[in-house]
């Protein structure tokens, strides 16, 4: 989640929606504004909390929200909930505000006020999904694989957040060895491994990494100041 100066408070396991503007999320951490929700892919754990928007928006009676995802994904989200991204519907919104698309593409900065985002393009089993670089900060997850292209835009990173989903090898997902291949080739000055499942110990596997990896736990904040890039 962002907000303010940039944090991004984690989530490690993978078994969450990670929708940015969840409730729990908001209020637990007094989170009273958001100004983005950025879509990675149309997975339903991190898309499934699209049930929410028209509520949402009852809070939104000075700005629209703005969604920022590609095309591809966009279609997805406005298949799946059609009925509140039609406009012949007529969807019951509370306030007058909507959220508003804005698509970006592969490689591209977008901007959320001041802040610029570099979508970095990966593949997660059969579709693509995103990870999302700012300044010299990266969260790149649901990934199996990332295309020589991409590692070009990973180069000097301070803080790299990237999945590990298991000890085991996946068809969609990175394992623990995959990662700290990927980490080694990076180099990143610090990398935390995060949605864990349930084959990751925390004290076990804690013990075998490196000295600039560590694992992601719950509630974890990471505050970033070096976002110029």
């Amino acid at each position: 989640m962002v907000w303010g100066k940039f944090v991004w408070v984690i989530r490690a396991s993978g078994l969450v929606n990670k929708t940015i503007g969840r409730f729990g999320m908001q209020g637990k951490h007094s989170i009273r504004e958001v100004d983005g929700v950025i879509f990675t892919h149309t997975h339903a754990d991190h898309i499934v909390g699209n049930f929410h928007v028209p509520i949402m928006m009852e809070y939104y009676h000075d700005k629209d929200l703005l969604f920022f995802t590609d095309n591809f994904t966009r279609k997805g989200i406005e298949k799946m909930w059609w009925f509140q991204y039609d406009p012949a519907v007529n969807a019951q919104f509370y306030g007058p505000r909507r959220p508003i698309w804005v698509e970006f593409q592969s490689y591209q900065k977008f901007k959320i006020k001041d802040l610029e985002i570099l979508p970095i393009p990966q593949d997660h089993g059969s579709m693509t999904s995103y990870g999302l670089r700012v300044g010299n900060f990266c969260y790149s997850t649901d990934l199996n694989k990332i295309p020589d292209k991409s590692f070009q835009f990973l180069d000097g990173l301070d803080v790299w957040l990237i999945e590990c989903d298991s000890i085991n090898p996946s068809s969609s997902h990175s394992h623990l060895e995959k990662t700290l291949g990927w980490i080694d080739r990076v180099n990143p000055k610090k990398a935390i491994l995060t949605h864990l499942d349930h084959t990751i110990d925390y004290d076990e596997v804690s013990r075998i990494l490196p000295a600039n990896v560590s694992l992601a736990y719950d509630d974890q904040i990471i505050e970033l100041e070096n976002l110029d890039g």
